[in-house]
C-alpha cells in the first residue's frame, strides 16, 4: 500500500486528535508502556552485541582498544548504542503505517531507492539482502546524530545539570547504593549511564531511524498479511496502528480475495525473517545473562 492511500483514511479503531481527542490520547497511554518495554529488550540486545563483538575475543578487543583509546568514549559509544537500539525496537511496536508524511522524492529518497538502500517510499517489496544489510545502514545512518549528540547534547545537558546541582546538591550525589542482589544489579546496570542512553533513543528519532522505517513497514505488513492468509484475529492487546493495518488489509481481502494481498514472500524471505527473529529474541535473552552474571 503506498503512503498516499495510507493517508486517504484512517481505518479502525486510529483516529484523528482534533476528531477524538480522548481516544487518541487513550491510544497514546497504551501504548506508551509496551514502547518502553520493548525499548529496554532493545537495550539489552544492544548489550549483547557489543560483548559478543568487543569483549569475547581478545584479538577484537585490543583493536576496539586501540581504535578508540579514550574509555569515556567507548562507554559513551557503547551507551549511545543502546539507547540508539533501544530505540528502534520500541518504535517498531508503536509503528504507524498512517501517519501522514510526505510523499515527494528527495534526491536522498531517489538515490536510496536506485541502489536499492530500504526507503520508506520504495514501494517494491522487501528483499532478503535489504534484511541483512539493513542493522549495518542503520548504524552508519545513526553517525551523524551520534556525534551531534556526544560532542554538542551531552555537554550542553552537563552544563544545565552543573548549575542545577548548585542549587539542589542532592543531584549531584556521586555514588548509588551498592546493588544488593543480582535484580538491583541489574536494574542499576541498565539504567546507568542514562543520560547516554536518552540521547542514544534521540539519536534512533533521528538518522538512526530513515533506512529501519522501511523494515518496521514491511515487517508489520508481512505480520498482518500472515496473519490474514491463516484467518486469524488481531489479538485487542495489539497496538492500535497495528490492529489498524490488519483491518485495512482483512477489508481488502474480503472484497477482493486473498488477490488484494500485497507480498508473497518467497521460501528464503519467510526463514530469513524467522531467523532474524529467533536471533533478536537470543540477544535480549544473552544481553539479560551478561548484565545478571557476567557483569560485576
Amino acid at each position: 500500500m503506498s503512503t498516499v492511500e495510507a493517508q486517504a483514511s484512517l481505518p479502525v479503531p486510529l483516529v484523528k486528535i482534533t476528531a477524538h481527542p480522548l481516544v487518541w490520547v487513550k491510544q497514546k497511554i497504551i501504548i506508551t508502556p509496551l514502547t518502553l518495554v520493548v525499548s529496554a529488550l532493545g537495550m539489552l540486545a544492544a548489550v549483547a552485541i557489543y560483548y559478543l563483538l568487543l569483549e569475547v575475543n581478545p584479538t577484537m578487543t585490543a583493536l576496539w582498544h586501540h581504535f578508540v583509546p579514550d574509555d569515556t568514549l567507548r562507554h559513551s559509544i557503547r551507551n549511545i548504542g543502546e539507547g540508539l537500539v533501544g530505540g528502534l525496537f520500541g518504535q517498531f511496536v508503536g509503528w504507524n503505517h498512517y501517519k501522514k508524511r510526505s510523499t515527494k522524492l528527495s534526491w536522498l529518497d531517489r538515490v536510496e531507492i536506485k541502489l536499492r538502500i530500504a526507503n520508506i517510499k520504495d514501494d517494491r517489496p522487501f528483499s532478503v539482502g535489504q534484511l541483512v544489510v539493513s542493522p549495518f545502514m542503520e548504524l552508519l545512518y545513526a553517525v551523524p546524530g551520534f556525534l551531534i549528540a556526544y560532542y554538542a547534547v551531552l555537554p550542553a545537558l552537563h552544563a544545565v545539570l552543573h548549575v542545577a546541582s548548585l542549587f539542589q546538591p542532592a543531584l549531584t550525589a556521586a555514588a548509588s547504593p551498592k546493588a544488593s542482589s543480582m535484580i538491583d544489579r541489574f536494574s542499576s546496570l541498565l539504567t546507568q549511564d542514562l543520560d547516554k542512553k536518552v540521547l542514544g533513543f534521540g539519536t534512533s528519532l533521528f538518522w538512526g531511524r530513515r533506512v529501519a522505517r522501511a523494515n518496521f513497514d514491511d515487517m508489520q505488513l508481512y505480520i498482518v498479511e500472515k496473519r490474514v492468509r491463516s484467518g486469524k484475529p488481531v489479538p485487542r492487546w495489539y497496538p492500535p496502528a497495528f490492529q489498524a493495518r490488519y483491518n485495512r488489509v482483512r477489508a481488502s481481502v474480503d472484497l477482493l480475495g486473498l488477490g488484494a494481498i500485497e507480498h508473497n514472500h518467497t521460501t528464503l524471505m519467510r526463514w530469513a525473517r524467522t531467523g532474524a527473529a529467533f536471533v533478536a529474541v537470543g540477544l535480549v535473552g544473552f544481553g539479560a545473562y551478561v548484565l545478571a552474571v557476567i557483569a560485576r
